[in-house]
């Protein structure tokens, strides 16, 4: 019986045991779900009559999805333990939470540009995926601003002060996977860490001003789909390399 308590909580990371009975309760180390809708983002959270918390199990945050959202809504499904991957929903006109990738949980507009009237209701919107918990606290820790356009919604830019800049910084902040600003002027941030950011899914505009950065990390800033500004005042950096980079994604910007 000993043996059998102690094996509980390692099942509890596997989800073979759910952590109401795997002696977890009480630990944050559980799979939360963020619903994106064409009215803004909730995690889904809540108390019920029995004065009790939501049982934040992969199953049951699908279930309540199915019984909550609309046609067209997403969610992310975010899981902190080791052994499990994230999941990612759409709901279908039938009611049913359908997975789909990770690709097509991106595909859409960006429900900031409905929630602005910039775009139309209709059509498919973006999945916003949950922030990662420890990385907001790495970053809280280390006085890094960040920025929430609602107190429901995640981290959408973040800036950090030369003073407080350090190195493994940029390393973090790629986790957080909605953000779209980056601000870094007058730190001393290299060609080499912003590499870290390749390929970045929502990253729209980067602050360089003030910079050592050469025309080397346009490399790496190529890499980034949604990139459409990039602040380099008073940088190594020329006027020409960037306005070819930005070029490529922004046809329409015409000559400067």
């Amino acid at each position: 019986m000993v043996v059998v308590l102690l094996i509980y909580p390692v099942g509890f990371y596997f989800s073979w045991v759910d952590h109401g009975i795997g002696f977890v309760l009480y630990s944050e180390n559980i799979p939360k779900g963020l619903v994106t809708s064409s009215s803004g983002v909730r995690e889904i959270v809540g108390w019920g009559a029995l004065n009790v918390p939501f049982p934040n199990e992969r199953r049951l945050l699908r279930q309540h999805f199915e019984r909550t959202a609309a046609a067209g809504d997403k969610l992310h499904l975010f899981d902190p333990r080791w052994a499990l991957d994230d999941r990612w929903y759409r709901m279908d006109d039938q009611g049913r939470a359908i997975e789909i990738s990770r690709l097509e949980f991106l595909q859409g507009q960006p429900i900031a540009n409905r929630l602005r009237g910039q775009t139309a209701i209709d059509g498919p919107l973006r999945g916003q995926f949950f922030d990662d918990p420890l990385v907001v606290w790495e970053l809280r820790r280390a006085n890094v601003r960040m920025l929430k356009r609602s107190p429901e919604e995640m981290v959408y830019a973040v800036a950090i002060a030369p003073e407080n800049y350090q190195s493994k910084l940029l390393r973090i902040i790629a986790r957080l996977q909605n953000l779209e600003q980056l601000q870094l002027a007058g730190t001393a941030v290299t060609e080499q860490e912003l590499a870290l950011l390749r390929n970045h899914d929502c990253l729209r505009g980067i602050g360089l001003a003030g910079t050592a950065v050469t025309d080397a990390c346009l490399n790496h800033l190529a890499t980034l789909a949604e990139l459409k500004e990039i602040e380099f005042e008073n940088t190594a950096l020329t006027k020409e390399r960037v306005w070819e980079l930005l070029d490529q994604k922004l046809p329409e910007r015409g000559p400067q």
